[in-house]
């Protein structure tokens, strides 16, 4: 039962990392990618307001999932059954999904800020 518990948290602290990291390259200030795109000051507006609502909606998301891992981690210690701690990491799991769907939103919100050559051009810079 211990390993199930540690390939769990391991599996669960795998994908927060992904999604987390994902989420980085796309919320972030890139300066040197969005010089290469030649943004107008209206779409370099526009991505920070797309950025500032991102932040401020994953803000409460992770607050949520800290708070679960907390939560997690002490069932491990309290040893409390596999059924407890799988309803923390189902409701976890649950909010890496949210992260997730955020972050999909705020890609397409900011591809749609970009023309197409720009598109084309993040495209490219981001597959190097």
């Amino acid at each position: 039962m211990y390993w199930q518990s540690k390939r769990w948290k391991g599996l669960t602290v795998a994908l927060l990392m992904m999604i987390l990291g994902s989420g980085v390259a796309w919320s972030q200030d890139d300066e040197s990618v969005e010089s290469q795109l030649n943004l107008t000051s209206q779409q370099k507006e526009q991505i920070k307001e797309l950025r500032e609502t991102f932040n401020t909606d994953i803000a409460p998301i992770k607050a949520r999932i800290k708070a679960l891992q907390s939560e997690r981690k002490q069932l491990e210690k309290d040893e409390a059954s596999q059924q407890e701690i799988k309803a923390v990491l189902e409701k976890i799991a649950d909010e890496e999904i949210s992260l997730t769907l955020l972050l999909n939103k705020f890609k397409k919100n900011y591809l749609a800020v970009l023309t197409p050559e720009q598109r084309k051009r993040l495209q490219a810079l981001k597959s190097k």
